[in-house]
C-alpha cells in the first residue's frame, strides 16, 4: 500500500502553493496523467456516484504527493514485495478537504502480478493489529482490518479497509486491487473518517468496465 503523505495533511489542500514541500525517505511515485490508457481511468462522475460524496474534485495524479512504501504489507500485515508499476502506468486522483482517492492502471508485469498475488494470499480468518513504518520513518499501527467482498472483480482481486494510528492521529484507509485482461488496477482511499467498504467495493466495480475502453491512438 502506498503512503499518500498529502492525506496526513488533510487531502489535496496539502498540495497547494502555500504548503511546504512534503519530505519523504522514499521516492515519489510518478505515473502519466494522460498516457495512452488514460481513457480507462475513473471519471469524477463515477467516483462521486460510488462514494456518494459530491464534494469530490478531480486532480492530476502529480497534484497528490504519493510516495513508495518502505514497508509494504498485505491486508493483514504480511510482508509483501515492493509495488512496481510499468512505464505505461496512468493515474488520476480525487479529493476533498478530508480524504484523497487515487487510481493507477498498469500493464501486468511479473513483478506486479507477484505483488497482487501476495496481497490476495494475505487473507486469514482474522487480521491481527500490526505495526509498519511510513515513508517518513514513523511507526504506524494498523488495526480493525475488514476484508471486502470483491468477488465480482474476478479471482485475482482483493480489497480491505483499516484504521491507522499515527502519532496520536486517527486515519482510515481502504484499498481495492485487481487484475483483468492483462492489466492491474490499484485504488486507494485514505482520510480522517472511516472508509465505507461497500462504497469502496462499488468503486472497484465501476473501474472494471473502463478497462475495455480503446487505447488512445489504436
Amino acid at each position: 500500500m502506498f503512503v499518500p503523505a498529502a492525506v496526513l495533511a488533510l487531502g489535496l489542500a496539502a498540495c497547494s502553493d502555500d504548503q511546504p514541500e512534503v519530505e519523504s525517505n522514499t521516492p515519489r511515485v510518478e505515473v502519466d496523467d494522460d498516457g495512452e490508457r488514460a481513457d480507462r481511468l475513473l471519471t469524477l462522475d463515477q467516483v462521486t456516484t460510488a462514494l456518494g460524496d459530491d464534494r469530490l474534485e478531480q486532480a492530476d495524479f502529480d497534484d497528490v504527493p504519493v510516495f513508495e512504501n518502505p514497508d509494504p504489507r498485505g491486508p493483514c500485515g504480511a510482508e509483501v514485495p515492493a509495488l512496481e508499476f510499468g512505464d505505461d502506468a496512468v493515474g488520476r486522483s480525487f479529493g476533498t478537504s478530508d480524504q484523497v482517492v487515487f487510481e493507477i492502471i498498469s500493464t501486468e508485469s511479473d513483478a506486479l502480478g507477484t505483488y497482487l498475488d501476495a496481497l490476495i494470499a494475505d487473507q486469514p480468518d482474522e487480521c491481527p493489529t500490526y505495526a509498519s513504518r511510513t515513508n517518513q520513518g514513523l511507526m504506524q499501527t494498523v488495526s480493525d482490518v475488514v476484508l471486502l467482498d470483491v468477488a465480482e472483480l474476478g479471482s485475482r482481486a482483493v480489497g480491505w479497509t483499516s484504521h491507522i494510528e499515527l502519532q496520536g492521529q486517527d486515519l482510515y484507509g481502504g484499498v481495492v486491487a485487481f487484475a483483468l485482461d492483462g492489466q492491474v488496477v490499484f485504488l486507494q482511499l485514505q482520510g480522517i473518517a472511516p472508509v465505507d467498504g461497500d462504497a469502496l467495493a462499488a468503486l472497484g466495480a465501476a473501474a472494471a468496465p473502463n478497462l475495455a475502453a480503446p487505447v488512445a491512438g489504436s
